[in-house]
């Protein structure tokens, strides 16, 4: 599967680019670096290119890793938006870009319920999540989002985690 392979190839050669990048002089919290740039326009262009729809996706996986690292959070959203959020059938990959995406919503009640989402399904980023989930927030606000009654256990499981007192209602 020459596709496939060529995927590889080219998530090989991302590696290096997951990471930020520190300024020397410390006048900006991210640096943009060009070949990552490069790498995420590759990428898009990659993934609207393969007939595979497992491909595509991992593709746009690695333009949201790349782009949270250009400190792109627009481009995150969209693609999130775009392609991984109205899947009915969720795998691994919807909920590591999902991960991503709580680092670019601004809503700190969605916020929360992406992380109750990731923490219930991708064991690996609980640790992470964990402190995005705003322990301020009112449930119900949070709740608002779920759709199916996992995702609002979802909430409650992580709600319930976080709550300090009495958490048997949760």
């Amino acid at each position: 599967d020459l596709e496939a392979i060529n995927y590889l190839i080219f998530a090989k050669n991302c590696e290096s680019f997951n990471a930020f990048f520190e300024d020397p002089w410390e006048r900006t919290e991210v640096v943009p670096v060009k070949e990552r740039t490069q790498l995420i326009d590759k990428a898009t262009q990659l993934s609207k290119s393969v007939k595979s729809e497992i491909l595509k996706k991992r593709y746009i996986f690695l333009t949201i890793r790349l782009a949270i690292y250009n400190d792109d959070k627009d481009r995150i959203v969209d693609l999130y938006k775009t392609n991984f959020s109205a899947d009915k059938e969720k795998t691994i990959l919807n909920y590591w870009s999902m991960y991503f995406r709580i680092f670019a919503e601004k809503d700190n009640e969605l916020k929360s319920f992406y992380a109750a989402q990731v923490y219930a399904n991708a064991p690996d980023k609980r640790f992470v999540v964990f402190g995005s989930f705003d322990r301020k927030a009112k449930i119900e606000s949070i709740l608002k989002f779920a759709k199916t009654n996992e995702e609002t256990a979802n909430v409650y499981l992580l709600a319930g985690i976080l709550k300090v007192d009495k958490s048997f209602d949760y």
